[in-house]
């Protein structure tokens, strides 16, 4: 896991959840660098291959122009695989954490 990725889950409050659900997708254009960082209650399901196919669904999307679309496909693939692992969703879940994509210049 890279420097920046960690102080961006833990600046972004990602780990801030009831059941430490977070996932970060880290995007790296400066390092040519994709991460997936997924808290300690996914990563107890979902095991540290599976981001792989996401971080490619991105970089590939990036290398052909397409960003935005490889970022929306990446977090449509992380829901999926999240429901085949079995993160079940509560009654009372609420969205704790902001959906905004956050761009930082370095």
């Amino acid at each position: 896991m890279g420097l920046r990725a960690t102080q961006a889950f833990v600046s972004e409050k990602v780990f801030d959840t009831r059941d430490r659900t977070g996932i970060l997708l880290f995007v790296s254009v400066l390092e040519h660098r994709v991460l997936v960082i997924g808290d300690e209650g996914i990563n107890a399901l979902v095991k540290p291959a599976a981001w792989e196919e996401i971080v490619q669904t991105v970089t590939r999307a990036v290398r052909d122009g397409q960003p935005t679309k490889g970022l929306v496909d990446a977090i449509a693939h992380c829901a999926n695989l999240l429901r085949e692992s079995g993160v079940k969703r509560r009654p009372d879940d609420t969205d704790e954490l902001s959906n905004e994509l956050r761009v930082r210049n370095l």
